[in-house]
């Protein structure tokens, strides 16, 4: 279908399973993938082994804040940084001036309530951890809230509204990003469709397009 297929190897990998993870890269690699995004710095390693010429791309969870970890990314191989989701604009804009790597930035979809995806909430309540790719979106359940025994609110009281930065595009696309990734997990083809197609529209033509029903 003549597009790039970025594939993700981005959780944290236990001693066990360092042979099946090189298979895998290895069959990634032979099918034909454009990038791989990593997470763990033995992968990392490992994938220049095996794929020696395949791309890599530094995983979000690996929280690049700034350019001087950026550049420490580079000089071990990554060709491309995916940001830490909570920077600002201006932040993603000085760590592409200062460091030379391409940036790449959320711009749609669910926020994850912890800094850079780095969460134990799922595991500590269930035992799936959201670093080793087994999230059970704890955040988005309705809580009760009490302080010292006495209630105090109800709701949906860790759940962060979605980002939608369509507005923003003009100043997204002069920040020097050069990737934009939208979050579409558990959505379906028509989700991606719609929203895909309205970035791609904004930054083509300048229109926007009311995403406000597409959930």
């Amino acid at each position: 279908n003549n597009v790039l297929t970025y594939i993700t190897v981005n959780t944290l990998i236990f001693e066990k399973e360092l042979k099946g993870v090189a298979e895998h890269i290895g069959f990634l690699y032979e099918h034909g993938a454009d990038a791989l995004i990593v997470q763990d710095l033995g992968v990392l390693k490992m994938a220049k082994e095996i794929a020696p010429d395949l791309p890599l791309h530094a995983s979000t969870q690996l929280s690049t804040h700034n350019s001087k970890t950026a550049k420490r990314l580079k000089d071990l191989g990554f060709s491309r940084i995916i940001l830490a989701r909570e920077l600002t604009l201006e932040q993603a804009k000085k760590i592409k001036e200062n460091s030379g790597i391409e940036i790449e930035a959320f711009c749609h979809g669910a926020l994850c309530y912890s800094y850079s995806g780095k969460c134990i909430f799922s595991h500590i309540q269930t035992k799936r951890s959201a670093n080793r790719g087994a999230c059970a979106h704890m955040c988005r359940f309705p809580w009760k809230l009490y302080r010292n025994g006495d209630f105090v609110k109800a709701g949906y009281l860790t759940s962060t509204k979605d980002l939608n930065t369509l507005s923003r595009i003009p100043q997204i696309a002069n920040s020097g990003i050069k990737c934009l990734k939208i979050e579409g997990r558990l959505k379906d083809a028509k989700y991606v469709k719609a929203v895909v197609s309205a970035y791609r529209k904004a930054l083509d033509t300048g229109e926007y397009t009311d995403l406000s029903k597409s959930t």
